[in-house]
């Protein structure tokens, strides 16, 4: 997996077996309504979870499930995931004066699915112009224990959607700020790190971040089971109040 940082925007690259399995950009959302909208679906918070919680507990990849409930056909969800990462791609090729991590991480569930470099011509670069990429290498070790699985990622955020009131959600890495998974909720990069380091300068003083717009509530917690995430979550106040809000998110993260 890549890892590619540039100013305040972060995105990851996972390739396999010199194939490309998925990618994520910070500033793009990346949650199952986004890739499926081009084909005109749009699902609703909770079945956007089951379909999420059904993947996870299968081990199978989440376009598996929608095919399997004849959500979209087959070559349909190839091809919508293929524009949804080429988006991505172009836009990470092109970041100024980024900087890439190699991390050793496989994502089994994403098999299934998976894009040859010839399927994102945007990767090869024209002739005079290179991608601006700085590569540096990170030895797996000394990050063994901030990463996470993609398991657990989606376990979470599954946990969180299938609460009372919450119409999104988002995992972010804890130490990075960066964006894993996201369903339902816009995140805005350079106010998530903001938090984190708001959190890490308070200590055990705080546990979370919590903001009121409207008639939505907006917490950032980190994840006691998994230190090494974070999520951050919206709330509708007209189903569920500040105070109830922050304790279920607590019995779902702690």
């Amino acid at each position: 997996m890549l890892e590619v940082s540039s100013g305040t925007t972060s995105a990851t690259i996972h390739i396999q077996d010199g194939h490309i399995l998925w990618a994520h950009v910070s500033s793009l959302p990346s949650s199952l309504n986004d890739v499926l909208r081009p084909a005109g679906v749009e699902l609703n918070p909770v079945e956007a979870a089951e379909i999420v919680a059904e993947s996870n507990g299968s081990q199978c990849h989440v376009a598996d499930v929608l095919v399997r409930r004849r959500i979209i056909e087959a070559q349909q969800a190839h091809e919508l995931l293929r524009q949804h990462i080429e988006e991505r791609v172009r836009l990470i090729v092109t970041l100024p004066d980024a900087k890439v991590n190699f991390v050793a991480k496989k994502l089994r569930k994403l098999q299934s699915v998976r894009f040859r470099q010839s399927e994102f011509p945007v990767i090869h670069p024209r002739e005079g112009r290179a991608a601006p990429l700085t590569l540096m290498r990170v030895s797996t070790t000394s990050m063994s224990n901030t990463v996470t699985s993609d398991s657990e990622q989606m376990e979470l955020l599954a946990s969180v959607l299938a609460l009372s009131g919450v119409l999104g959600a988002a995992i972010i890495n804890k130490d990075s700020g960066s964006l894993l998974l996201s369903e339902g909720a816009e995140v805005n990069n350079s106010t998530i790190q903001a938090e984190l380091t708001l959190l890490a300068t308070l200590g055990g003083e705080a546990e979370d971040v919590v903001s009121v717009a409207g008639e939505r509530c907006f917490i950032l917690r980190v994840s006691k089971r998994r230190p090494a995430l974070a999520v951050h979550v919206v709330f509708s106040l007209n189903q569920v109040n500040v105070g109830m809000a922050r304790i279920t998110l607590a019995r779902a993260c702690d």
